[in-house]
């Protein structure tokens, strides 16, 4: 696994746990994702994630590496921008 694969899971992970946490806590809180809605169940978060990780994954066995490598630093921006903003919005971590 390339440095920037690993960054984009650590990222996402954070995220999914940031995203449960928000599940768990919905008053005054809400999910910004529309393909979650607003307040996502736990089934809900954990099937995104799931789903989101195996396209991470799946576009990193089958692009090519400069296009992998492009997939991971978009991943990464996108990943760091939504943990930064939940954490600046008071969003803890579930774990």
């Amino acid at each position: 696994m390339t440095p920037e694969l690993l960054l984009a899971l650590a990222l996402t992970t954070l995220d999914a746990s940031q995203t449960e946490w928000l599940s768990k806590h919905p008053v005054g809180h809400c999910e910004d994702n529309f393909l979650m809605g607003k307040h996502p169940s736990q089934v809900k978060v954990a099937g995104y994630f799931a789903a989101s990780t195996g396209v991470l994954l799946a576009g990193n066995a089958f692009l090519k590496p400069e296009q992998a490598r492009i997939l991971n630093y978009v991943w990464v921006g996108v990943e760091a921008g939504a943990v930064s903003r939940n954490l600046a919005l008071g969003v803890r971590f579930s774990f």
